[in-house]
């Protein structure tokens, strides 16, 4: 599995172009365009924000008329297209209508994203004309550049792709997101594509667990845009036997984990991350809702920023979750280590051990209930002064 956009090759029958629409700052690309040869099967997972943007509208709108079946993703960045009303929905179809024109296709066939700023309209004009330019310019390797396109606070494009073991189909795969990411979606957006067959029914029995996780057991800050999606297509051309079934699904997963992590390794202002595994809380959901509570206490992220391994922020975080438990009977593990048991902090677990545990990339926080069911994990960032001076300067 490569985790490098660069390293991306071509998937038979797509075709994929950039251009620079101003949408973004200025003299880069900031618009991208996958174009397929044929009408290709495809299936989504949208954001669950209420005020989801006008390409989320339209797009599904679009997937539902065209049975699943596309011959365009286009993307800007830099714009949501949120919050904009009836306009900013004409500007999303406008855009579509443009995409078919230059393709040969129906409008319906064209699914659009946009990220950015939420509540700033788009130059229907520029949108349409980026466009045509991106359809104009599009090629098979172009997957490294519309990794690059789509990004907005990211400090690096991310990709993976994937070959099955018989070599009969390849998987690519490219994402943006930085900011505002948490479960149930979040400021994020993947593209990937596969040449092996498969209907839209079978892709999205694919990806919805795949998705389920990986992009949504990740949180950066704890908040859910109103744009992302998560689009996953596969063109035909290469082959696949009954065996290799079970292959693409993998190949689908190791792919959206590998997205997955780097968005999580990218966070604004990351210096380090965290998983937190929670098990013996009754159900799943009981033991996601106390995980989902520590990742997104900011009195966690910040000690897990200084390092400093104050362990009553997680007693704050697991007792808030809304979720009965027995304090005696929760446990609390930091890489491996029993730290807190029996409603106490362990004896022989020292300050300096402590500090030791914390003082990794990655920290392993482990938290038991005492019964036999429910399991979850959540991996995290850290919250730094970075991510405050990113996001209280964004529009600036």
């Amino acid at each position: 599995m490569s985790q490098s956009p660069l390293q991306l090759g071509s998937i038979t029958g797509v075709r994929v172009g950039c251009a620079a629409g101003g949408f973004a700052a200025a003299g880069r690309d900031d618009f991208a365009m996958f174009a397929f040869a044929n009408p290709t099967a495809s299936a989504a997972v949208f954001t669950t924000n209420q005020f989801c943007a006008a390409p989320v509208i339209v797009a599904k709108e679009h997937l539902h008329k065209s049975a699943g079946l596309s011959r365009a993703w286009i993307i800007n960045s830099g714009k949501a297209n949120c919050g904009t009303g009836a306009a900013g929905e004409a500007t999303a179809r406008a855009s579509c209508a443009a995409a078919a024109a230059a393709l040969g296709c129906k409008p319906e066939q064209v699914l659009p994203f946009s990220t950015g700023v939420v509540m700033e309209t788009i130059d229907s004009a520029k949108l349409c004309r980026a466009t045509k330019q991106a359809a104009a310019a599009a090629q098979p390797e172009g997957w490294p550049d519309a990794a690059a396109a789509i990004m907005t606070t990211d400090t690096r494009p991310k990709g993976a792709c994937a070959t099955s073991p018989c070599g009969r189909f390849k998987i690519n795969g490219i994402a943006k997101g930085a900011g505002m990411i948490h479960p149930r979606m979040a400021t994020m957006l993947a593209f990937i594509a596969t040449d092996a067959p498969a209907s839209p029914g079978q892709l999205a029995e694919m990806l919805q667990p795949a998705v389920a996780t990986t992009f949504n057991q990740i949180s950066v800050d704890g908040d859910t845009s109103t744009n992302d999606a998560v689009m996953l297509g596969a063109t035909g051309a290469g082959s696949l036997t009954d065996a290799d079934a079970g292959s693409l699904a993998d190949a689908v997963h190791g792919v959206c984990a590998a997205l997955a992590g780097a968005i999580l390794a990218d966070g604004e202002g990351c210096t380090r991350t965290a998983a937190v595994s929670v098990a013996g809380f009754g159900s799943d959901d009981n033991c996601r809702l106390i995980a989902e509570a520590v990742a997104c206490s900011p009195l966690v992220k910040t000690m897990l920023n200084a390092g400093d391994p104050n362990l009553g922020r997680l007693l704050m975080a697991i007792g808030k979750a809304g979720v009965t438990l027995q304090q005696e009977a929760v446990t609390i593990s930091i890489g491996g280590q029993l730290a807190f048991a029996n409603g106490q902090r362990v004896a022989d677990f020292s300050e300096q051990q402590a500090r030791e545990l914390f003082a990794v990339e990655n920290v392993a926080i482990d938290i038991t209930g005492g019964g036999d069911e429910g399991n979850y994990c959540c991996r995290f960032t850290d919250l730094s002064a970075e991510y405050v001076r990113i996001n209280g300067q964004y529009r600036s």
